[in-house]
């Protein structure tokens, strides 16, 4: 069955009886009485790469620095391969080298989905994304796909592209991912927003004043064009139950965490399913210094001890992961949450990171929530969507780190966004 034909099963209707799902609108063409198992039911389509480009043909780091694409309501939308495609430049003054941190998402502090009202907004989105790239990615994609592509490469070749590299960009933002889009049936336009952060968070360069400019802006999917019969059936199920897209999505929190051994980070964030914790500790004199590289990529050890998550007064787990000596449990606790261990060991194909890095610069802070799918503190509107609810990380450090440091979160939830009959999306998390 090709891709076109597996669309239909992408849309998860609000309502979860067999004669409220898209699926029913399909006419079944086998005899019921022949039927032995369930039918994979496609619809007629027709399937084109398209590009869509931003508001304006130009945009620099000292002025306008939100890059905005709008999506145009017309048949579905398919992000599931799509890219954001641009040409950055980068220019200082004087100095002898200059580049971007590896990685050219480190470019974009912020992205944000909107319609008539905010769908989904990721802050420090460079920092997660070079998380999830370094812990995720094997060693061997990183070194063909990324430097062609990414911007993930060393520091000669990175000098030489800041005089000017187009580039493609994974778009790793969740309502994208949450399916095709129905967008001709929105009765608002969806706007997608690339902020382009402060320069000096993520340039490397021995000169001053660095400037960004971006330009050749394309935003990369497929467009699908389904019949105007199944349009229209569509329209009319919106009209009697909605549409309900799910993705997951990363909220982010920083702590001040200088001078103190026993940390205890308030987490405030409210959502009814909570996925998981992913956690960094990084210098924060060396944030705006552009002397300094691989800004996103240093994750402190600080002779860290042990951790867990307090959810109103309930820790996860109940007994902290210890992360001292080898580290073996916060170590393999990264690999169990990224669905690359079990056990038989090691399963998937292998990262950049090893023990040895944890326990240098490269320590990750994880607690899968995963584990507890029916704890009713992790799952309970009533308990994490309270207004008197409470979160916290603990983190056990062996003696207060030398250097001012800052320790930043990201929760990993799930939101809903629901297409009501009006075609505008109400949001839940």
């Amino acid at each position: 069955m090709n891709k076109r034909a597996q669309l239909l099963d992408s849309f998860v209707p609000c309502t979860m009886s067999r004669e409220g799902t898209i699926q029913n609108l399909v006419e079944q063409v086998i005899p019921s009485d022949l039927q032995y198992r369930r039918l994979q039911l496609g619809i007629d389509t027709k399937r084109n790469e398209i590009k869509i480009p931003a508001q304006q043909t130009q945009y620099v780091s000292t002025s306008n620095r939100i890059i905005r694409i709008r999506l145009p309501n017309e048949d579905i939308l398919d992000f599931s391969r799509g890219y954001l495609e641009f040409t950055a430049t980068l220019t200082t003054t004087a100095g002898t080298f200059r580049r971007f941190h590896t990685g050219i998402w480190s470019i974009f502090e912020r992205v944000r989905v909107k319609g008539n009202r905010e769908i989904e907004d990721i802050r420090q989105y460079n920092l997660i994304n070079s998380i999830v790239f370094e812990v995720g990615t094997p060693g061997d994609v990183a070194s063909t796909i990324g430097p062609a592509v990414m911007g993930v490469s060393d520091v000669a070749a990175r000098n030489l592209f800041s005089a000017g590299r187009t580039y493609g960009m994974p778009l790793n933002i969740g309502f994208l991912s949450s399916g095709p889009i129905p967008v001709f049936a929105l009765g608002e336009i969806i706007e997608l927003e690339f902020y382009i952060g402060d320069p000096t968070t993520y340039v490397e360069t021995d000169g001053t004043s660095p400037v960004v400019t971006i330009d050749n802006i394309f935003l990369h999917c497929d467009r699908v064009r389904p019949s105007e019969t199944f349009k229209s059936d569509l329209r009319a199920s919106i009209q009697s139950g909605g549409l309900a897209l799910e993705f997951k999505s990363w909220s982010h929190f920083r702590n001040d965490i200088t001078g103190v051994s026993r940390v205890q980070a308030a987490i405030n964030h409210r959502s009814d399913a909570l996925d998981s914790f992913v956690s960094v500790m990084r210098n924060a004199p060396d944030e705006n210094n552009l002397l300094v590289s691989n800004k996103f990529l240093d994750w402190n050890y600080n002779a860290l001890q042990q951790y867990q998550v307090r959810i109103n007064g309930v820790f996860f787990p109940e007994e902290p992961i210890v992360a001292s000596g080898q580290a073996v449990q916060a170590f393999i606790e990264i690999w169990r949450w990224m669905g690359r261990w079990n056990a038989m060991g090691w399963t998937g194909p292998p990262t950049t990171i090893d023990g040895d890095d944890f326990i240098l610069d490269r320590c990750l802070i994880v607690v899968d929530l995963n584990k507890y799918p029916n704890d009713a503190s992790v799952i309970n509107p009533q308990s994490t969507l309270r207004h008197a609810a409470h979160m916290q990380l603990d983190i056990t450090l062996a003696a207060a780190p030398a250097v001012a440091q800052n320790l930043d979160t990201f929760v990993l939830h799930s939101i809903v966004a629901i297409l009501q009959p009006n075609g505008v999306f109400d949001v839940q998390s």
